[in-house]
C-alpha cells in the first residue's frame, strides 16, 4: 500500500521544475512572459469583496433565476447518474439489476 498517491501529471510538473532549478536551465517564467508588474502586490492586488448584490425580491426575479437554477439542477442530477453508471460499470458493482437500473433511487438519494 503506497503511503502517498500523487497524480502523474503533478509529479511530472514538480520533477521538471526541480530539475530546471537544479540544472540552472534558462527557462522563462510566467512573470518573464507577461511582465513582472502583473504580479506586483500578490494577493493585495486581487479585487475586494463588495458584498452580495442588491437584488429585489419579486416574482420577476424568481422567474428569471428559477430557469437557470432548474437547468443547473437537472444537469447536476444527470451528471451524477452518469457518473454512477460509469463507476458501477468500471468496478462491476455487485447490486441487483433493479437497484443498478433504477435512476429514481439515485435522484431520491440526491435529495
Amino acid at each position: 500500500v503506497p503511503l502517498l498517491q500523487v497524480p502523474a501529471s503533478l509529479a511530472a510538473v514538480a520533477g521538471t521544475s526541480l530539475a530546471s532549478v537544479a540544472l540552472r536551465l534558462p527557462v522563462k517564467s510566467l512573470a518573464d512572459t507577461m511582465g513582472r508588474a502583473l504580479f506586483v502586490g500578490g494577493a493585495a492586488s486581487l479585487p475586494v469583496f463588495q458584498g452580495l448584490p442588491k437584488v429585489p425580491l419579486s416574482l420577476e426575479t424568481l422567474r428569471v433565476v428559477s430557469s437557470t437554477a432548474l437547468g443547473a439542477a437537472l444537469i447536476g442530477i444527470l451528471e451524477t447518474i452518469l457518473a454512477e453508471r460509469i463507476a458501477c460499470d468500471s468496478y462491476r458493482c455487485r447490486v441487483s439489476v433493479y437497484e443498478a437500473d433504477d435512476p429514481d433511487r439515485t435522484v431520491v438519494g440526491l435529495g
